[in-house]
């Protein structure tokens, strides 16, 4: 929902007053998620009418754009977040506001995304998987996924700072599938993780693998010999602990901050794909800013992504010391060629169709 200057200043403090309640209450309160999300997103509901759809916005007015976090605020992906939050308010001198809700509070990504696709979302600002985009028809985005696309996150980078990744940043937009692509970030490379031993690739043959729900993913977990299971990010302890999958694969920071070491304790880092994300904007909200105003949501995208690409290795690495001492069973990969060769089928599989793009990407590693 996007409030302006046209809407009541009552109305406008009175939102931001009400979201800040509810939060603190679920933070505070054994209130259960789906009831906090419910109560959240009708106290949104019944603002909605503050919003004039069609109504073009003013470089002076006040903006409030809600942005939904699965994370934690203390993740690569929750302080990128921040980072460009605090950018968008110095660019626009405070005019405008991005209101963040961290630890999927506003609902699963993925919901909010398709939501925001049938233009139905009170959600502004999600941070996705690009992956998602190809299940709308963004298929080029499924490149991301492709095991071993990023040699390391130095090569990553190249290609997110060029105009090849502009081009994928807008391709939604201009396909009208409903949002728009503000900025890439990343969260270091994925890794499997076990409840059971895990050591060598040959250890996730018949595990119960928890993958996200795009295809690309799910044919590398298929390459690998596992059972492919279906299930929420936000159930994943649950499941592991009533053996529902018993393996699944995460960032290492994220694996940490969501203390999914708790219920899985062996980690191998393979490193098959680099956790690309995107934070796009809804096509309803980005329609009603000016120019000036889309260009700060830029230019602020661009300081939160520089800021990402500084801290990412970082807290890697400050994780994996972490995780040693709490006990948890970490084991590098020194050669990752027998994980290439096992998802060989799959990588061609997904990269013939886009093999020029597929191709742009990998050079980038030669510059």
């Amino acid at each position: 929902m996007t409030l302006t200057s046209r809407t009541a200043p009552f109305q406008y403090f009175f939102l931001a007053y009400i979201i800040d309640i509810f939060v603190n209450f679920y933070k505070r309160a054994s209130m259960k998620k789906n009831s906090f999300i419910s109560l959240l997103l009708i106290s949104l509901a019944l603002f909605s009418s503050c919003r004039k759809e069609e109504a073009k916005a003013q470089d002076d007015d006040r903006l409030v754009l809600f942005m939904a976090e699965v994370n934690p605020a203390v993740t690569i992906s929750g302080l990128m977040d921040r980072a460009f939050k605090a950018k968008v308010a110095e660019l626009s001198q405070e005019k405008i506001i991005i209101n963040i809700q961290y630890d999927g509070i506003l609902g699963n990504q993925n919901k909010i995304l398709e939501e925001m696709i049938a233009g139905k979302s009170l959600v502004d600002i999600v941070r996705i998987s690009p992956n998602d985009l190809a299940e709308f028809g963004c298929e080029k985005c499924g490149l991301f996924g492709v095991p071993y696309l990023f040699e390391n996150t130095e090569h990553f980078w190249k290609f997110a700072n060029s105009s090849l990744a502009y081009q994928f940043l807008k391709e939604p937009y201009e396909m009208n599938i409903g949002v728009r692509g503000l900025f890439f970030g990343e969260e270091g490379f994925r890794n499997f993780f076990s409840s059971k031993k895990l050591s060598s690739i040959k250890d996730l043959e018949g595990r119960k693998l928890r993958v996200t729900n795009d295809a690309t993913m799910q044919k590398v977990a298929t390459e690998l010999k596992a059972q492919v299971k279906s299930v929420d990010f936000t159930e994943m302890p649950a499941k592991f602990k009533d053996g529902t999958i018993d393996a699944a694969e995460q960032p290492v920071i994220n694996y940490l901050e969501n203390s999914f070491y708790e219920v899985a304790p062996y980690m191998i880092l393979d490193e098959h794909v680099l956790g690309v994300t995107e934070v796009v904007i809804s096509s309803q909200a980005w329609n009603s800013l000016t120019k000036s105003q889309r260009e700060i949501l830029l230019q602020a995208g661009r300081y939160a992504g520089e800021y990402c690409k500084l801290i990412s290795k970082e807290l890697e690495n400050e994780a994996i010391q972490t995780l040693t001492s709490k006990g948890v069973s970490i084991v590098s990969v020194d050669d990752n060629t027998p994980w290439k060769e096992a998802c060989k089928n799959a990588i061609e599989e997904l990269t013939t169709k886009f093999s020029s793009e597929y191709k742009q990407i990998l050079d980038f590693a030669k510059d």
